[in-house]
């Protein structure tokens, strides 16, 4: 695997795109940096907007796509609404341990 953090302008919505040996995108990491880290990362933070959107932008419809946030964690709908897709959510708490989860 390789990352490689994209650009702010034009980055298609991800910030950090990684990439099999092959080059094919595997996974779209998108950050979603929240002040009050204290309370759960909501609906209206835009990650499930995100998600549709970066999948659609880089051509990555199996791509998994792993929200990453600095809140505590993320509200109860965005798992729900997120748990049938291909998706990772990661907090604070497991930020540390990235690499590990990315590789399953």
């Amino acid at each position: 695997m390789h990352a490689e953090r994209t650009g702010r302008t034009g980055d298609g919505g991800a910030d950090v795109v990684v990439r099999d040996s092959a080059g094919r995108v595997t996974h779209l990491i998108q950050y979603k940096h929240t002040q009050n880290t204290s309370r759960d990362l909501g609906v209206n933070s835009g990650i499930l907007s995100d998600e549709a959107r970066v999948r659609r932008n880089w051509a990555a419809d199996d791509a998994i796509f792993v929200g990453v946030t600095n809140a505590r964690g993320f509200a109860a709908e965005v798992r729900r609404t997120l748990e049938d897709r291909n998706v990772i959510l990661i907090t604070r708490s497991s930020l540390a341990r990235i690499g590990e989860i990315l590789r399953g």
